[in-house]
């Protein structure tokens, strides 16, 4: 009420006329406009991803996703392909916040290739890796988010990572290489879908002890997938 008064006084020098009801209506929208501006952003902070590896945030600031401050879920389920934005990357340990990135329903890139990267959770809207996803990625150890994928069909997708257990229920194809010199692997379960796995997907995966098939009818094979 204070307020209005002063600005009532102030204006009333320069616009003639004016009343103070039309000060008062204008306060309150003035008030309404800044209370709304203010929850926006208190909103957006909400809905930025809070990234447990900052080397994340920053790579991906650095090739524009985001508002150059944080990445936000929205921005997050725009992206469709994350190109080689981590590949021989040495720095990165965790990217388990890529289950936002729910536009990337293929990947078709070497995005954490020869990297540091020791663990990640792929979107659940993902089917199918057709690239060297992890080629010579050593220190990954987990991989959350393989039971939604039909293909992978990429070259050499898991080869020489330190996988120790797979489980794809609903793979259908499994590409050459795939699982290649994966030395700490000793379980795969795969699920009654799968009709076809190329050649030496699992060669030399030494400590392999356990390899579950749950089709009835045996999939296809080109060549020994074994050693």
């Amino acid at each position: 009420k204070i307020f209005n008064e002063k600005i009532f006084k102030i204006l009333n020098k320069y616009f003639e006329g004016i009343t103070k009801k039309e000060v008062i209506n204008a306060s309150k929208l003035a008030y309404q406009e800044h209370k709304n501006f203010l929850q926006k952003i208190r909103d957006k902070g909400k809905e930025y991803i809070k990234f447990e590896d900052p080397e994340v945030l920053r790579v991906l600031l650095a090739n524009g996703i985001g508002d150059g401050v944080g990445v936000t879920k929205t921005d997050a389920s725009e992206v469709k392909s994350l190109k080689n934005y981590f590949k021989e990357n040495t720095t990165i340990k965790t990217f388990d916040e890529l289950k936002y990135f729910t536009s990337i329903t293929s990947i078709d890139s070497e995005i954490f290739a020869s990297s540091s990267i020791q663990r990640f959770t792929l979107p659940k809207e993902c089917n199918a890796i057709k690239a060297a996803l992890c080629y010579n990625c050593r220190s990954l150890a987990k991989v959350t988010g393989l039971e939604s994928l039909e293909e992978l069909s990429g070259y050499a997708v898991f080869i020489r990572t330190a996988l120790k257990e797979i489980n794809l229920p609903n793979i259908i194809k499994i590409g050459n290489l795939c699982f290649m010199e994966c030395n700490k692997l000793v379980k795969v379960e795969l699920g009654n879908k799968i009709s076809f796995i190329d050649r030496e997907a699992f060669y030399s995966c030494r400590n392999l002890t356990h390899f579950i098939v749950k089709a009835t009818i045996p999939p296809s094979i080109n060549d020994s997938i074994f050693d």
